[in-house]
């Protein structure tokens, strides 16, 4: 069996479907299935060439055409990958156009329908066979069958149908993970993998035993990646050979689900065989969540013996990365330059140089909330400053702590977490002092946690004093302190680092969107001016850079006026940003951001609007610079009617309306009438007319 059908169908030279075997049935005389120029490539469908189906009118309404049993499209089965299908369709009438699948055997689930709504003109259908998914008629296919004209109500003539591009995809919108599982990324000698693509997996899984339960069970790959597809679950198991685990420390499993409402995970082993241990999943939807499940959560199990699991629940979930694993505090990666760090394990000696051998003497730094302090010990719970001169990793060993609970004091504090992947969900807040959008991590830049990793060091900010506590079990990648979203914001990305400006925002949600103290000397940064993320129209960047150019991407989405831009100003040149772009610039240690009034060229007086007019009419003109202007309405004769403007005004787009009346505000007569401006040495005439 093929692990995909041939596809997609296009009629094409070199693709499938031109060569073939197709069978024409119920269709009068059957006159064959032609491949011939496509009749319209000015469409949605630019293909050379297309399939034509005569479906004549002494033919039945389901007449059809049928692929070659066992060799044209393959051998395969329907799964979360493949099962929405679509082809473009040029019909001369409205009817149903019908799809099926066929197995050797001759078995089949029968035809969906969908009628096309346009004629003469391409028109791609979609068809939905993720109900056959598991079901024994869409296991091991061969065959394909189009009814192209399906009309139970018969045909009035014969019908030219032409067909192409029939393609299978998986599902779009809710209900499917749109991308891959996260890949795993500890290394292969401290792990017992049983389902991942990025271990040898052991030898002897069966990932669907018949227990006599109810739940379809399908192998699919998404992103390239194998996943495994549990639909309609009501219990389900896996089995492997007997595996000695008691090394390891935690289960770890990823899953999606957009409806499963209860998901049990059991551990067994041979001897006892027992499922009375159990680890309840917090349920987070739509979205991979990685949960680290630590083995003593399973204290009636012999784990020198393991060989099954067993999952209870309902729903349909998406799995990946089922292995066992040794404690992952005791593997630390880090970068080169500066790193925020903490303290994974337990250790007899937390010396940062005996943890931390290749790190950059005298740099370890912490934070008392007010400054960077120097030392030389690490403490469970606090994060660090660190320098090392090249990328690495450091092995620890020690004693695992699966919770702890640390005292934050109001605003930033420097922290880190367990000796488990901990997501933020895994964070207990019972006090809510903790700022939504405030957990940052450092690679390069700041930028929002959405993982607690061993080892690693994070801020976060606290409204006032307070305890949180923060526990394994739990590895949701959702940022459960998520700040306001600013996608619709205008935004300035500068090294890759998001900066955010043209709204307002209330103190709480501005907070949200500020940053963490500035990172030691050497290391990225860029802000607003006192560690804002978000300005409304004026805002001084403050930039550390680690390079002689800077690259500033602009993406400007809110309309800020007619006559208003964004200005970039460094000591020497004035950028303009409108719409989207990027630009390098030098480097600098402060920019302004602001949003500045354009200033006309030159000095210009515009056509009344509307002209003619019966009311009222607007009267524009431009000064590139300060002056006394006047603008003065005379009639034909030269008499002055009304004087609109006698001051003198600032540079910028101006505008007065004129209503029709004279300097006493009594209306005058239709007529044509001339209005002048004088500014400076300007002077300029036009015409208006006035009906009534």
């Amino acid at each position: 069996m093929v692990l995909a059908q041939n596809s997609p169908i296009d009629f094409e030279t070199g693709g499938y479907g031109a060569t073939w075997t197709w069978t024409v049935f119920e269709n009068g005389s059957n006159p064959s299935l032609e491949i011939v120029t496509n009749p319209n490539t000015g469409g949605i469908n630019s293909s050379a060439t297309v399939a034509k189906f005569t479906a004549l009118q002494a033919g039945q309404p389901w007449a059809g055409c049928e692929s070659l049993h066992g060799s044209d499209i393959g051998t395969f089965s329907l799964d979360a990958t493949n099962s929405t299908l679509k082809i473009m369709v040029y019909k001369p009438v409205i009817s149903d156009v019908g799809l099926k699948f066929v197995i050797p055997t001759g078995g089949s689930l029968g035809e969906i329908k969908v009628a096309n709504t346009v004629t003469n003109a391409w028109e791609e259908l979609t068809f939905d066979f993720s109900s056959h998914i598991g079901l024994p008629e869409a296991i091991g296919i061969d065959q394909i069958v189009v009814f192209p004209d399906f009309n139970l109500g018969g045909r009035t003539q014969d019908n030219i149908i032409y067909f192409d591009n029939i393609t299978f995809s998986p599902p779009t919108g809710p209900g499917s993970p749109a991308e891959a599982a996260p890949t795993p990324t500890l290394a292969e000698a401290n792990v017992i993998s049983i389902f991942s693509d990025a271990y040898t997996n052991i030898d002897g899984v069966n990932l669907n035993p018949d227990w006599g339960q109810s739940t379809v069970v399908t192998e699919m790959v998404i992103e390239g990646n194998n996943t495994l597809l549990y639909t309609g679950l009501n219990y389900q198991g896996t089995e492997f050979i007997a595996q000695d685990v008691s090394g390891m420390t935690y289960l770890h499993i990823d899953y999606w689900t957009d409806n499963s409402t209860a998901l049990n995970f059991f551990v067994i082993s041979q001897t006892p065989t027992i499922d009375s241990d159990y680890h309840t999943f917090a349920i987070v939807s739509e979205q991979w969540v990685s949960v680290d499940i630590p083995l003593s959560t399973f204290p009636n199990v012999d784990l020198t013996d393991v060989f099954q699991f067993k999952v209870e629940g309902n729903g349909t979930i998406y799995w990946d990365n089922f292995y066992f694993y040794s404690n992952p505090g005791g593997v630390i990666d880090y970068q080169t330059d500066w790193n925020l760090v903490g303290l994974p394990l337990e250790v007899e000696d937390s010396n940062y140089q005996t943890i931390f051998p290749e790190s950059t003497e005298g740099t370890l730094y912490s934070y008392n909330g007010e400054q960077y302090l120097l030392e030389e010990e690490l403490q469970m719970g606090n994060g660090y400053w660190l320098h090392f001169e090249n990328d690495g990793t450091t092995q620890l060993t020690g004693t695992p702590v699966n919770e702890i609970t640390l005292q934050l004091n109001a605003g930033w504090n420097l922290i880190s977490g367990i000796s488990s992947v901990v997501g933020l969900a895994g964070i207990s807040d019972p006090g809510d002092i903790v700022v939504p959008g405030t957990i940052f991590e450092f690679t390069d830049s700041y930028d929002y946690a959405t993982l607690l990793t061993p080892g690693h060091g994070y801020w976060i900010y606290a409204s006032t004093d307070g305890y949180i506590t923060i526990s394994s079990g739990n590895a949701s990648k959702t940022n459960a302190f998520e700040s306001k979203n600013l996608d619709k914001v205008n935004k300035l990305t500068v090294n890759g680092m998001e900066l955010y400006f043209g709204v307002e925002l209330s103190a709480r949600d501005k907070l949200s969107h500020s940053l963490p103290p500035k990172p030691p000397a050497d290391a990225f940064d860029v802000r607003f001016k006192d560690g804002w993320r978000v300005v409304k129209d004026y805002g001084e960047v403050e930039v550390m850079s680690t390079s002689e150019t800077l690259t500033i991407i602009y993406d400007i989405k809110l309309n800020d006026g007619e006559h208003m831009n964004w200005v970039l100003s460094s000591e020497s040149v004035d950028y303009i940003l409108e719409d989207t772009g990027e630009i390098t610039v030098p480097s600098a240690e402060r920019f302004i951001l602001e949003l500045k009034a354009v200033v006309p060229a030159t000095f210009t007086l515009y056509q009344n609007f509307p002209n003619p007019f019966n009311l009222i009419t607007t009267l524009r003109y431009d000064l590139p610079s300060d002056a006394m202007v006047t603008l003065t309405v005379f009639d034909m004769l030269g008499r002055e009617i009304n004087q609109l403007v006698n001051t003198t005004q600032e540079e910028g787009f101006k505008s007065v309306q004129w209503d029709g009346t004279d300097s006493m505000g009594r209306p005058v007569s239709a007529g044509v009438y001339l209005y002048q401006i004088r500014a400076e040495e300007f002077v300029q005439t036009k015409k208006m007319v006035l009906l009534k």
